[in-house]
């Protein structure tokens, strides 16, 4: 998952050193959010980890999470709400994750397909509204808390 991620990261025109060092922290990163969602649903962390990170990726998190690094913090308030931002498209990963693992099905990977299917209108919409923000170059505070609003929708 780490190189599928570096590579998307250089295709959207990260620098190499950089998009390694992000995809191995976005990794580890999510160890205790996919333990925690295969200890609940009762998946092995392999195939919690597999989808977790398909969702991931059909949710744009590389780009939101390197979007909200490269959010600059002139002040103690500016990193503060970064940090913010930061943690919460981890919560709302791991939510919509565990949203997706609550569907019908024999393991994970189907239960991610169904929720898939039934929400593939609202995941349209997701996709076009954060490519749309991934096309201003690095968006600000205010475009990126737009953007937590449509994963938080997929959570519900």
């Amino acid at each position: 998952q780490r190189a599928a991620m570096q590579a998307q990261l250089q295709a959207r025109g990260v620098e190499g050193k950089l998009a390694c060092k992000y995809a191995n922290h976005s990794v580890i990163g999510s160890a205790l959010d996919i333990a925690l969602l295969s200890e609940q649903c009762g998946f092995t962390a392999v195939e919690v980890a597999r989808e977790y990170f398909h969702i991931g990726g059909l949710l744009s998190l590389p780009w939101l999470l390197s979007s909200i690094s490269g959010l600059d913090a002139d002040n103690r308030w500016q990193a503060l709400a970064r940090g913010n931002l930061r943690e919460d498209a981890y919560v709302q990963h791991r939510q919509v994750v565990a949203r997706a693992l609550q569907c019908a099905g024999t393991n994970a990977k189907e239960r991610v397909e169904r929720w898939h299917q039934e929400r593939a209108r609202q995941l349209e919409f997701a996709d076009s509204r954060l490519s749309e923000l991934s096309t201003l170059g690095q968006p600000d505070f205010a475009a990126l808390t737009i953007a937590m609003g449509e994963l938080q929708r997929l959570s519900l």
